[in-house]
């Protein structure tokens, strides 16, 4: 129940995991870009594919997962192999590992400024393309992110699922709390994951957050505590 090879029908560099209810099971569909990253989107993927393997059910009318809980899965999953990469590519994977905490680092500014981006472009009056262009460039800025002009209309979930992005955020700062705990211990690391990947579908990220033991990340100071403890965890000297 996967399709990870090249064809001209494929989008390149899509991938995605689909429930199929029939077979109380999901299907992983990979464009393969052919170079060491598919390693990452294959692992990401599997996230998604762990979650559905321990939720499954044959009925399409189910609770669906919530969305902040679901990109856990794929972003933690990434994170607890950071250890890994080297084994799944020799030469490549120290770097593969470095990526995937760059990658989910910046994840979690872009899903902050796509959503600030998506409220004040749905509530700035007399709204005109220009006053778009404009607020997509400033807010990403604001964030310390570049960002060119009309870019933002190259991000798929504003036309398709408007304020998905965020979950991005949400989900990278919980996964990168598990990928702390693991460097403590992996084991605890991995209860952390595997109790939130069995939790029903339908569990709200607090409630999630709350029986995992995970930090809250809309308390005050959460994010800060957690940069001073993924920084101890990485070995990175804070300025």
């Amino acid at each position: 129940l996967y399709d990870a090879e090249e064809s001209q029908t494929k989008l390149p560099g899509s991938a995605f995991t689909q429930e199929i209810y029939s077979y109380n099971d999901a299907f992983i569909f990979i464009s393969p870009n052919h170079t060491a990253a598919d390693y990452i989107t294959l692992i990401h993927e599997f996230g998604h594919y762990n979650r559905a393997y321990y939720t499954a059910s044959g009925d399409p009318f189910s609770p669906k997962g919530t969305d902040d809980i679901e990109e856990i899965m794929s972003q933690g999953l990434q994170l607890l192999c950071y250890d890994y990469y080297t084994d799944y590519h020799e030469k490549y994977g120290s770097a593969l590992a470095m990526q995937t905490i760059f990658q989910k680092m910046t994840a979690v500014l872009d899903g902050f400024a796509v959503n600030e981006a998506e409220y004040l472009s749905y509530t700035t009056a007399d709204l005109n393309i220009e006053k778009l262009d404009a607020i997509w460039t400033e807010t990403f800025e604001k964030y310390g992110r570049s960002f060119d002009g009309a870019s933002w209309t190259q991000i798929s979930q504003v036309f398709q699922k408007p304020f998905y992005y965020i979950n991005y955020a949400t989900s990278g700062l919980a996964s990168f709390e598990i990928f702390a705990e693991s460097r403590e211990n992996f084991n605890t690391g991995i209860e952390k994951y595997m109790t939130i990947t069995s939790l029903p579908k339908g569990t709200k990220f607090i409630e999630a957050l709350n029986i995992a033991e995970l930090q809250n990340f809309f308390e005050k100071g959460a994010i800060s505590e957690l940069s001073d403890i993924l920084a101890d965890a990485l070995g990175v000297q804070k300025k």
